[in-house]
């Protein structure tokens, strides 16, 4: 699931080009962890199920965004919901196919006086 995600959030170059992304060498999307925990803006994402005993698995997916620059974080941040706050409007990619997605919870917004970034972290579920 998480390699989905990561494929799909690759794939789109308005967030690949807010995240400053030059692929191979500066990969800003990490799963799980970063690649560069220095290299801002960055991105991590991981999923988890959390309910799979129905018809469709239920996911959550957390989000963590860090950036040295507060408007390049609502930016980025803006464009991840457009991307996967998407109600019941399915998402294919791949072989997996995302029936349902919405954002839950998140907002929370973080600054880091010692390394000067801020952090916002976001969560989504969906289901398969």
């Amino acid at each position: 699931m998480n390699t989905a995600i990561y494929k799909y959030l690759q794939s789109d170059s308005t967030l690949t080009e807010l995240l400053k992304q030059t692929l191979p060498l500066d990969n800003k999307i990490g799963v799980g962890r970063a690649h560069n925990s220095r290299a801002y803006p960055l991105l991590v994402i991981q999923s988890s199920p959390y309910d799979m005993g129905v018809a469709h698995e239920e996911h959550q997916l957390k989000v963590v965004l860090a950036t040295k620059d507060e408007d390049e974080l609502e930016a980025i941040t803006k464009r991840l919901i457009e991307l996967l706050h998407t109600k019941f409007k399915p998402i294919q990619f791949d072989d997996i196919r995302i029936f349902h997605s919405r954002h839950v919870i998140g907002g929370s917004l973080f600054f880091h006086p010692e390394d000067e970034v801020y952090e916002q972290i976001l969560y989504f579920n969906f289901k398969l």
